[in-house]
């Protein structure tokens, strides 16, 4: 077996373990018909479809920089306050377009520290909000728990001139360093009301910080509220929206007694969003998907594995409506990919594509009797069912969710030895990230030759520990960074546990599972892209009118 492929094996495992209607275009300058009457005005009809397109004059087209794992790119956002007279039950194509301009303007960097929220600012300003502000997480360097929430304020007219107050509010999807770790804080349920425990902390700091921000700038009277978010960012916006939506619904005013906000005046539009609540229909608990969260729209990229966990075999959801943008099945599929490629390839200093990374798909199958033998055991497989990555991360997730069983499993087994790795990787330097360490240490292992790789699966087979095969490319990783190598067999008897712990991913009995797990892992380039901003920001353009042209 080629080292490529015992390294592919290896990468699914840790990736797998540690990660747990037709639209309306009216031409020229044309404005659409009034929106639908509000929930003020009875008898009313919950509006649903899309809202049509405004025409290219309705638009305040503003030119602004967001930065992406340190790259930066330059977008231009197509914004009108007209957003907010539509019922936020409507998908805007527009308005979604608008929210990924939100989400991506507030990803950090510590090198903007102790302004990380530097465009973000920028990017409100020149939309005509005000009083803009960040929490003190988004003012530090990232920790563990911490959340960047950023936060604007303008008036607009509803029903009479300059009636409504307009918050603005972006949390903070990339640039967090150490702030993921949190992801992985998944907990019991019981002291989250069900919800992903790490999202539901970090959406009481959010919320703590709107209560805090409405109260210092006496914002009062009607309300609208467009939350946006990406990645983690999205996970966090997704809880907030969701308890916000749960509140509405139960007859309370979670923004206080002063402040009206109605479910059709709270706009959240989140990308790449993770599942955030666990959800028993079994229970009084309301159901996350139902048109009570219809007004939360996640917009997610065919391929993306962030969107499937935590696992939806574990009971997880999000609150909303899917919006998959890039589905191979749409009629438009065909013709916009071309242009996605086009727009990716020009828009940053990322790796290039050659075609899109669907495309480039090739199932692959093992043949365990050459484990014997020495001979080459990763081919093509010509029977797979699976034709692309989403749908091999599907039933490679499904076998995660059958070792799991629910996720008091995952905290048990899982969660603490991921904590517990990253103190011991990163320890008090905020700068350093496991994720960033686990790639150096793939890419390490992948220089070995084949015995020591082979040696190292057969461990894994019998149950053995794999710790010696690991701990002399950690202590190189360790003293490279300059940091303590005498926690080197420390963490590699962490890393050695967790694979363990997954030993079923390897050799469950099933020789079909063992060959999506290798597929994925000689595919895993793909993952990669299919997570990316500049791919999102791709397929939203050629998904919206407003920039059919450029």
């Amino acid at each position: 077996m080629s080292s490529r492929a015992w390294l592919a094996a290896f990468v699914v495992v840790i990736l797998l373990s540690s990660s747990v209607g037709a639209y309306l275009i009216l031409s020229g300058d044309e404005s659409p018909d009034d929106p639908p009457a509000n929930d003020d005005d009875p008898p009313y009809v919950e509006p649903t479809g899309d809202v049509p397109f405004r025409g290219e004059g309705a638009f305040l087209n503003v030119e602004y920089t967001y930065m992406f794992t340190q790259f930066f790119d330059q977008h231009i956002c197509h914004y009108t306050d007209d957003f907010f007279r539509w019922p936020s039950s409507m998908y805007d194509r527009s308005l979604m377009s608008a929210s990924f301009c939100l989400a991506s303007s507030a990803f950090g960097s510590a090198d903007f520290l102790p302004y990380q929220y530097y465009y973000a600012d920028a990017f409100m300003t020149k939309l005509g909000f005000e009083n803009i502000d960040a929490n003190e997480d988004f003012k530090m360097m990232a920790e563990t728990h911490t959340i960047g929430a950023v936060a604007g304020m303008k008036k607009i007219t509803c029903n009479s001139e300059n009636d409504t107050t307009l918050i603005a509010l972006s949390i903070r999807g990339d640039g967090y360093g150490n702030e993921w770790a949190s992801n992985f804080t998944i907990g019991y349920g019981t002291d989250s009301e069900n919800h992903h425990k790490g999202f539901y902390d970090s959406q009481k700091k959010v919320m703590d910080f709107l209560l805090t921000y409405i109260d210092d700038n006496d914002i009062s009277g009607n309300v609208k509220l467009w939350i946006s978010g990406f990645s983690r960012g999205a996970g966090v916006a997704n809880t907030l929206a969701g308890i916000l939506d749960t509140a509405i619904a139960k007859g309370e005013r979670p923004l206080g007694n002063d402040v009206n906000l109605t479910k059709h005046g709270l706009y959240a539009y989140t990308f790449a969003t993770p599942t955030t609540i666990c959800y028993d229909p079994e229970t009084d608990q309301m159901d996350p998907r139902s048109t009570d969260y219809n007004n939360i729209k996640s917009i997610i990229i065919y391929g993306d594995i962030v969107p499937m966990i935590m696992f939806e075999g574990l009971g997880f959801e999000r609150y909303g409506k899917d919006i998959v943008l890039s589905d191979p099945a749409d009629e438009n599929y065909d013709a916009r990919k071309p242009k996605v490629l086009d727009i990716f390839n020009s828009s940053h200093d990322l790796t290039q594509m050659s075609e899109y990374f669907l495309d480039d798909f090739t199932p692959y199958r093992i043949d365990l009797g050459a484990l014997l033998n020495g001979g080459e055991m990763i081919t093509y497989d010509p029977n797979a069912t699976y034709t692309d990555i989403k749908q091999v991360l599907d039933e490679a997730i499904d076998g995660v969710c059958q070792i799991m069983e629910d996720r008091s499993w995952y905290v048990d087994n899982v969660e603490v030895l991921v904590i517990d790795l990253y103190e011991k990787v990163c320890g008090d330097d905020k700068t350093y990230s496991l994720d960033g360490f686990v790639a150096t240490l793939v890419m390490l292992i992948m220089t070995q030759d084949g015995t020591q790789l082979l040696n190292m699966m057969m461990n894994i087979l019998m149950d053995k520990d794999i710790s010696q095969y690991l701990v002399d490319n950690i202590r190189t990783i360790l003293q490279y960074h300059g940091k303590d190598t005498s926690v080197a067999q420390a963490i590699a008897d962490d890393l050695s546990d967790l694979l363990l712990t997954f030993k079923g991913l390897f050799f469950n009995g099933d020789p079909a599972f063992l060959n999506i797990i290798v597929t994925i892992g000689m595919n895993i380039g793909f993952v990669t892209y299919a997570h990316n901003a500049p791919i999102y920001k791709a397929w939203i353009m050629v998904s919206d009118p407003m920039y059919q042209d450029e």
